[in-house]
């Protein structure tokens, strides 16, 4: 499948908003100024936070740190604790470049597919894009673990929730990286959560029994509708829900071995 289909730009992308600019500015300042420089290879922001229409008040800010020694090393974990004092929704993920889309595939596509770079590039030189069989395997092992735990958390008698928006955000997360795992087998290149959405939309037999009820808690999560009336329902619902997007994943994995 490799080469096969045009690859998305990489960077620079503008940011979406004056709110991610400032933020995007004041990592990147904060990168170039450290001590650190010289080991970080790459830097960059990835997630929904880079789609107003992709995020809400429970998304992080995703900061991907390739570094040129050991990620593991105190000082890196200091320096990302300094970057959250500033910036409490960072979430950092410190690693190598080298060998990481055989170690994590699916954020490998991603960090190709959606990308904010702040310090640094990363396009196929330094990213190749993850083989089929190597996303296949790591989505059936993805899939297996992630409907294990989420039944548990339907079978337990008391689902209410604290905070039932960012249930529906994190289910609604499943359900896209179960999306994700599905097209990128398929050798599509898209993975961001605007564009999942739409397909969900137009392509129903992609999301056949739960797309429906997926587009309502995505929106729920978003806050683009009102909250459940009933939160122990809806979390029942919203986990359900989950669990049929992950099985979905596994079943068509499994048959495209």
């Amino acid at each position: 499948m490799r080469g096969t289909t045009p690859l998305p730009p990489v960077g620079p992308v503008e940011p979406a908003g004056p709110a991610l600019r400032e933020i995007a500015g004041w990592i990147a300042e904060r990168l170039r100024g450290s001590e650190q420089a010289p080991s970080i290879e790459a830097a960059v922001l990835t997630g929904s936070v880079l789609c107003g229409d992709a995020s809400s008040r429970s998304s992080d800010i995703d900061l991907s740190l390739f570094v040129r020694d050991d990620p593991a090393d105190p000082e890196w974990i200091a320096f990302a604790r300094r970057l959250r004092a500033g910036i409490p929704d960072l979430s950092v993920h410190i690693d190598r470049l080298a060998g990481f889309a055989d170690r994590a595939p699916l954020l490998a596509c991603r960090l190709r597919a959606e990308q904010l770079p702040l310090l640094g590039r990363i396009g196929e030189a330094e990213l190749p894009w993850p083989s089929v069989r190597c996303l296949r395997s790591a989505g059936l092992i993805w899939a297996q673990q992630t409907a294990n735990q989420v039944q548990q958390r339907l079978i337990r008698e008391d689902l209410r929730v604290a905070d039932p928006l960012a249930l529906a955000w994190q289910c609604s997360k499943l359900c896209l990286d179960a999306l994700r795992f599905r097209l990128l087998v398929r050798g599509g290149r898209t993975t961001d959560a605007p564009a999942l959405v739409a397909r969900v939309t137009a392509h129903p037999p992609l999301a056949a029994g739960w797309g429906d009820a997926f587009l309502v808690m995505y929106d729920i999560a978003r806050e683009f509708r009102p909250p459940p009336a009933d939160p122990s329902r809806a979390a029942a619902l919203h986990v359900a829900v989950a669990i049929a997007a992950v099985r979905g994943a596994q079943d068509e994995l499994t048959k495209a071995g």
